[in-house]
């Protein structure tokens, strides 16, 4: 057991007490005991300068070692390779939602993918897609979700998506697409929410929307909607959220909508009117 600084024995004066009185003189009058003390200070003072050293010289070793050596980063791993990933996962059945969010696809990756019995959602967020690269899709038998931005869909891209009978969800917000092809859309029985913006779409674009009876949101981005567009956007059956961007509907038209039809959800620019009967805050 290790004993207190302070400790004493019954075996009385400890080696350091017993070399007190103890000295012996040399010739000269100098103690032999001060001779001892005086080369034991030097041998510790020399040890400790070693340590010193080599502590310093290890330590500057260390560090610059440590900084010039520098780890290779892995390489980075090509969409191709990530792609196939995915593709595998899919064929196998382990997952039913392609969601592409952090590298950037083309169409030759996207037509990779044909006939996934269990493939419900197909998100592109990066990339670019074009009418051909979504020519596989009408051969998902539970296709419900599609969303494909910075992809130039025409109308030869919204027949193809008209032949996908179990969407749902349609958010096109890059389209090149004409009114005729969003009245192609009509031919989906279940499709509930669109999103969409197009520089080909006018206000009478809101006709063939309206047409679309399923609808239960609408988004509409820089679409030039007048106060007679919303009228007729508004005579949807079902509708429930209604979103315009950058729209041509003056506040005589947005309080007509509120007074006549206070269920709908509406966002203006993306936030409430001070008078929407449903205006809250939002979180960020």
């Amino acid at each position: 057991m290790e004993k207190d600084s302070n400790d004493t024995t019954s075996n009385g004066p400890t080696s350091v007490d017993e070399s007190v009185g103890s000295e012996t003189h040399d010739n000269d009058g100098t103690s032999a005991a001060a001779g001892e003390s005086k080369s034991r200070r030097k041998i510790i003072a020399i040890v400790a300068t070693v340590i010193v050293v080599v502590a310093i010289g290890g330590g500057y070793f260390w560090f610059y070692s440590d900084a010039n050596h520098k780890v290779a980063e892995p390489a980075p791993v090509s969409p191709q390779i990530r792609f196939a990933a995915m593709q595998e996962r899919l064929e196998k059945g382990k997952e039913t939602t392609l969601h592409v969010e952090d590298f950037e696809i083309n169409d030759d990756l996207l037509l990779q993918l044909k006939g996934l019995a269990e493939l419900e959602t197909v998100i592109v967020d990066q990339g670019k897609i074009t009418d051909d690269g979504i020519a596989n899709l009408p051969s998902f038998p539970k296709l419900q979700q599609v969303r494909l931005r910075f992809s130039p869909i025409t109308d030869a891209g919204m027949a193809t998506l008209a032949q996908c009978k179990s969407l749902w969800y349609i958010n096109l917000p890059h389209a090149k697409c004409t009114a005729k092809g969003i009245l192609m859309l009509k031919s989906i029985p279940e499709l509930r929410q669109l999103r969409i913006a197009s520089p080909n779409l006018g206000n009478e674009v809101t006709r063939d929307i309206a047409e679309i009876k399923s609808l239960r949101g609408v988004h509409l981005i820089d679409i030039a909607v007048n106060n007679d567009g919303l009228k007729a956007l508004a005579s949807l059956p079902y509708l429930e959220s209604l979103y315009l961007d950058n729209s041509l509907v003056t506040e005589s038209g947005w309080r007509w909508l509120y007074t006549n039809y206070p269920q709908i959800h509406v966002h203006v620019n993306q936030e409430h009117k001070d008078y929407d009967p449903k205006s809250h805050k939002h979180h960020d």
